[in-house]
């Protein structure tokens, strides 16, 4: 059945299977390649945003280490298995049994482990400690801030950063290629522009729109809500550096129709923008305020217009200096 799934899905068959696929830094993949070579590694936490690998690199760990997979690892999702009784019920019980077969170790692989509740994550604790001979917690995680601090001493992270545009651009042309699909090379950076740096869905809407050897796309009816605000915010920013102001204000009023309707995601909005190299630097840090202050409002869609009116007062105070 797996066969099948990995000849029909494009994220299955072209999932990268070795440590030398991974875009990873030079002390990285020296590091990975280590603990495949030796199957031994000690606890690790991987942290980074959606689409950084971090979760593919797991991946790679798991199925180079462990020779028996039914018997020595217990996979987990932390968004599902939340609870002080998955600690207890699940990982004590699967740890207490010794290794089989081949492996050296057990692995407990808990991925968007940032989700498990804080009780949770405190009677890890003792665990990661008890078994530690034995078996290997392999974690990962999108925000740090979510992980309890007893858990980051014992486990330092290991950061991954998200992939380029330009590489994820690249890795869909090789797959429309080996495909036999044709494609015109705008339309795939528009569509990584929209939905970057998530390639398993970028990938994803590749196939579906694959037709009879042609990818067939609607551009618009892909934009989502996160992409036009983000091209709002972007235009808002350049508009109010011109000193256009009545094109700013209109741009926010654009902004704020969108929000009102729809639940977006404000961190990867402002992040998104912020990184963006076409974008000024005049309004980073005030961004950089905003940014930080998402994680706790209780109106994020307030936070965010506030961000937004000021930008333009911003730039209006520079322009009357």
């Amino acid at each position: 059945m797996s066969s099948k799934i990995e000849d029909f899905l494009w994220v299955e068959k072209y999932r990268p299977r070795e440590v030398n696929d991974m875009i990873l830094t030079g002390e990285q993949n020296s590091l990975f390649s280590k603990w495949v070579e030796e199957k031994e590694f000690p606890h690790a936490l991987f942290i980074g945003k959606p689409g950084s690998g971090k979760t593919t690199m797991a991946r790679i760990l798991v199925e180079k280490i462990i020779d028996e997979r039914g018997m020595d690892l217990l996979e987990l999702n932390g968004s599902t298995s939340t609870g002080v009784d998955v600690v207890r019920n699940l990982i004590e019980e699967f740890l207490k049994t010794v290794s089989v077969g081949n492996s050296k170790i057990k692995i407990v692989f808990i991925d968007e482990f940032d989700y498990m509740s804080r009780n949770a994550q405190a009677s890890l604790r003792n665990v990661i400690e008890t078994y530690g001979k034995t078996g290997r917690f392999l974690l990962t995680a999108n925000y740090e801030y979510k992980i309890d601090d007893a858990i980051l001493s014992r486990i330092p992270p290991i950061r991954f950063k998200q992939l380029p545009g330009e590489y994820i651009t690249d890795f869909c042309k090789v797959i429309l290629d080996k495909e036999k699909v044709k494609y015109q090379e705008d339309v795939i950076e528009h569509i990584v522009n929209i939905y970057k740096p998530d390639v398993r869905r970028i990938i994803n809407l590749l196939q579906n729109a694959s037709r009879k050897g042609d990818l067939v796309i609607d551009r618009k009816s892909i934009e989502t809500n996160e992409f036009k605000v983000r091209s709002y915010l972007a235009d808002l920013i350049h508009f109010s550096k011109k000193s256009d102001f009545t094109g700013a204000i209109r741009t926010i009023e654009n902004i704020n129709e969108i929000l009102k309707e729809n639940e977006v995601d404000y961190e990867d909005i402002i992040s998104k923008v912020f990184d963006d190299e076409k974008i000024p630097y005049e309004p980073k840090p005030l961004m950089a305020d905003y940014y930080n202050k998402s994680v706790e409002v209780p109106i994020p869609r307030i936070n965010f217009m506030a961000m937004c009116y000021s930008i333009v007062k911003l730039f209006r105070e520079r322009k009357n200096v």
